[in-house]
């Protein structure tokens, strides 16, 4: 493939022929813009039994007590605002529960 080692192939961007190049790299306008982002949520749905959901109000799986499952799987889905804060304060409950559960099981 022509151009590699000096960027990328040739139409790639900073390579051969594209407008991106550390020359130009300012006065072009981007070609594509971002549009947003995307937090994958909903895989483990927290709830008061399995029957409708995997996770407990810890994060704790229903069926296997020593699973934990941290992150946005919890959310059946997200809202436009970023959940990053919700998640770390569940991560934060879960692991106090843990903790709390643990005492006296290690010697």
């Amino acid at each position: 493939m022509s151009g590699l080692g000096r960027g990328g192939p040739a139409g790639f961007p900073g390579g051969p022929g594209s407008p991106d190049t550390p020359a130009n790299r300012l006065s072009v306008p981007r070609q594509r813009p971002l549009n947003g982002v995307i937090h994958e949520v909903g895989t483990a749905r927290m709830s008061d039994s399995s029957k409708e959901g995997v996770l407990n109000s810890f994060c704790q799986t229903h069926d296997i007590p020593n699973l934990y499952i941290f992150g946005g799987n919890a959310f059946p889905s997200t809202g436009d605002k970023h959940p990053t804060l919700t998640m770390m304060a569940l991560t934060a409950r879960g692991c106090d529960h843990l903790i709390e559960q643990s005492k006296g099981r290690i010697s």
